[in-house]
């Protein structure tokens, strides 16, 4: 019996031991495959409602900078792998996405949400620690609020609304009426705005805010121009903007209207008339377009999608995309985390200047400090996660937006 009990424990030992060392096999095959498995990345962005006309440009550049990362073999020798979500131009639906993403898609950086759904998901992603990206998230509530696992390549709201005030008194105008959807974005770059024109010395006779959506807004426009304003400043989305240009247009008030970014781009002549809005005035964030960071970009767009990068903050999410790539070649490890920790640190001074993800590697590799140079401009972010930016005054000629004047950042 007690020889019994011996080969008993005996077999059992012999058991455990060998379940140990199939157990310590499996982690470490499931180890080696998992270094060999995509990384994964995603895209959260409007491909549909007010701000659809963003979603196919933050998908279209984030895939041209991926198709470059992985031709150049990719962070750790891995490939990224991109999913995609379409917020809707709605926080809910945003805010789906993003759950979505990271819960079922298991992405460990997120790029592309607008201002609202941003906002909406920054918690959830830090707890779930996934950087988010914003190619154009001006929002000026993440003025103080990114920095950790929240960064944008566009400039806030609060540059973009000094910029558009500035470019209204330059044009001659004292007098204006601000209309705006009440979305975070709209609101925040008119709020910006009405403050930095009242600095300059200009008069803001009116302000309206509007729910998006609506069929008419004729009594929102009798009270924007019920005491005569030189122009209409107008910060509204692809859905609402153009029929408050329509009955704008219907009721004969004038001739002089300025948009913000999220309608001075290309798709927009497709939605109000060319004629109608001949004149107008637009500003977008926008880089300078004779550096060697910007024309390798535009060639490279121009070859993959047959047509010129437009401007619409094409360079801000493929920069967000290089940069989240260079990020995790730098800390030697796929995660959030890490991202988070080297995002700042691989675009920022000091270290060599590089303009690609190519040249990032190579250099980290030696072991050397980088810092990249945008297509978008530097990409020095501050403690929050925020860039300074440079901008263009639009005119609408003929059909397309023209460049009318630049303004570079250190003048802003």
């Amino acid at each position: 019996m007690k020889y019994l009990k011996s080969i008993i424990s005996f077999a059992m030992y012999l058991g455990l031991f060998v379940l140990s060392v199939n157990l310590m096999t499996a982690e470490l095959s499931f180890a080696e495959e998992s270094q060999e498995d995509p990384i994964r990345f995603g895209i959260l962005a409007s491909f549909s409602g007010e701000m659809a006309g963003f979603g196919k440009y933050a998908y279209n550049a984030a895939n041209l900078a991926t198709k470059e990362i992985n031709e150049a073999g990719g962070p750790l020798d891995r490939k990224i792998e991109l999913y995609r979500e379409d917020d809707e131009s709605s926080v809910e639906q945003g805010i789906r996405g993003c759950r979505k993403l990271i819960t079922q898609n298991e992405v460990i950086a997120i790029n592309g949400p607008v201002s609202d759904v941003i906002t909406a998901s920054m918690n959830y992603a830090k707890e779930s620690e996934v950087v988010i990206a914003s190619p154009y998230a001006g929002s000026t509530k993440l003025d103080k609020l990114g920095g950790k696992y929240q960064f944008r390549t566009c400039p806030s709201d609060s540059f973009d609304g000094k910029a558009s005030a500035q470019m209204l008194m330059d044009e001659g105008y004292q007098r204006i009426a601000i209309m705006h959807v009440n979305d975070e974005g709209s609101t925040s770059v008119a709020e910006s705005c009405e403050e930095a024109f009242k600095e300059l010395g200009g008069e803001v006779v009116s302000k309206v805010s509007v729910s998006g959506g609506k069929s008419r807004y004729l009594s929102e426009l009798k009270k924007a121009f019920k005491d005569d304003p030189e122009i209409l400043f107008l910060a509204a989305g692809q859905d609402t903007g153009p029929t408050i240009i329509k009955n704008w247009n219907q009721r004969g008030y004038g001739e002089n209207m300025m948009v913000t970014a999220d309608l001075a781009i290309t798709e927009f002549f497709d939605l109000v008339s060319p004629e109608v809005a001949e004149g107008f005035l637009g500003e977008m964030p926008i880089t300078q377009k004779d550096t060697e960071e910007y024309e390798r970009f535009a060639k490279k767009w121009e070859d993959a999608y047959d047509s010129k990068a437009s401007g619409a903050y094409q360079a801000n999410a493929y920069d967000a995309q290089i940069i989240l790539a260079l990020a995790i070649e730098a800390a030697g490890e796929a995660s959030g985390e890490a991202i988070a920790e080297n995002y700042r640190a691989v675009a920022s001074p000091p270290g060599k200047e590089v303009i690609s993800f190519e040249q990032g590697i190579k250099e980290l590799r030696k072991g050397n400090e980088i810092n990249y140079q945008g297509a978008s401009g530097p990409c020095d972010f501050d403690k929050y996660g925020n860039v300074m930016g440079s901008y263009a005054l639009l005119e609408a000629k003929d059909g397309e937006w023209v460049e009318r004047r630049f303004y570079p950042a250190e003048d802003l």
